[in-house]
Parts: C-alpha cells; sequence; structure tokens
C-alpha cells in the first residue's frame, strides 16, 4: 500500500487541529457557562456542540478522531482505574456527532463547506446531534456505573447540545448570508 506521506501529514495535522480547537472551545464553555452547568458532563449551553458537528461536517472521520483525540484532553484522567471508561467517553464524543452528520445526511444535502446551510439543517443537525449525543453518553455512564438513569442528566446534555449548536450554526448560516449578499452586490 503506497499512501503518499503529505496527505498522511495533513490528516494528522487536521486531527491534532481539531483536538487542540476541542480543547480551547470546551474550557472557554466552561469559564463562559460553569454557573449554568448541571454537573461535571452536562451543560444547560454546550456551545461546543456545533464545533462538533462542524469538525465532522469539514472534516468527515479526521475530525470524528480529532474530537476523540480533545475530548480525552479535557477529561480529569484523575484514576488509572477509569481509564476504559474516559476511553470510551471520548470514543462517544466523536461518534455521537458522526452518527448525527450520517443521519441528516441522508435527509438533505448538506455541503461540507458549509454553503447553502439554511434554518432546517440547523434544526435538523441540532437536534440530532444533541439526540445522539445525550443517548450515548447517558447510556454509557448508565452502563459504567457513573450515573443512574437518569432523566435530568439527559435532558440537560440534549437541551445544552442542541442550544449550544443551534446558536452557534444559526450565527454562522446568517453570517454566510450575509456574506453571500455583500460579494453579490459588489
Amino acid at each position: 500500500m503506497n499512501i503518499p506521506v503529505p496527505k498522511v501529514l495533513l490528516g494528522l495535522i487536521a486531527i491534532c487541529g481539531v483536538a487542540l480547537l476541542w480543547f480551547l472551545v470546551f474550557n472557554l464553555n466552561m469559564w463562559l457557562f460553569s454557573e449554568t452547568a448541571f454537573s461535571e458532563r452536562a451543560h444547560w449551553i454546550f456551545l461546543p456542540a456545533a464545533f462538533r458537528i462542524i469538525a465532522i461536517l469539514v472534516l468527515g472521520v479526521r475530525g470524528c478522531v480529532g474530537l476523540m483525540l480533545g475530548a480525552y484532553l479535557t477529561l480529569p484522567n484523575a484514576s488509572p482505574n477509569d481509564f476504559y471508561y474516559e476511553i470510551l467517553l471520548s470514543i462517544s464524543s466523536g461518534v455521537a456527532p458522526l452518527i448525527a452528520v450520517l443521519f441528516c445526511k441522508r435527509l438533505f444535502t448538506i455541503n461540507h463547506n458549509l454553503d447553502g446551510l439554511n434554518g432546517w439543517h440547523v434544526v435538523a443537525l441540532s437536534v440530532s446531534g444533541g439526540v445522539a449525543n445525550s443517548a450515548m453518553l447517558n447510556a454509557l455512564m448508565w452502563v459504567i456505573g457513573k450515573q443512574q438513569a437518569d432523566i435530568q442528566a439527559t435532558t440537560a446534555i440534549f437541551v445544552g447540545d442542541v442550544l449550544g449548536a443551534a446558536l452557534v450554526l444559526a450565527a454562522i448560516a446568517l453570517a454566510m448570508t450575509v456574506a453571500a449578499r455583500f460579494v453579490r452586490r459588489a
């Protein structure tokens, strides 16, 4: 198998870039909205949920792997006993938005460069991302024994992801629409 080195290097740069950006936006969200957190892993406003969707839309599997790495970097890594749990949490941070984006791409034509992103796309991506992440994260924490099945935690994660993703994606869609109008007039 002959893989060109520059392509592999670009893939690694993309993965590391997503991981670094995830680390930054996650910590920014913690700083901005720490008062609105339901718990350590559940936030009523979670703006990085949009970054998950964007990373998958733009970079596909590389975005997914970058999200997994970035999620691992944001975990406390306090106990070696939690290593497998933290790995599974990290995997869910990449797989859940991948499932949501693949689902939405079956329903709508959504370009990888976000061109043509409209209100229906924002709603579908935000809701499907919230459902996938909330279901996967809460199921994982319940199976591992870190949390009882809790409708409040599930709701907090869902609402936080939907609000965060919708706010950011709507802002991007609006900015792209305004920019396109300026370009057409110029």
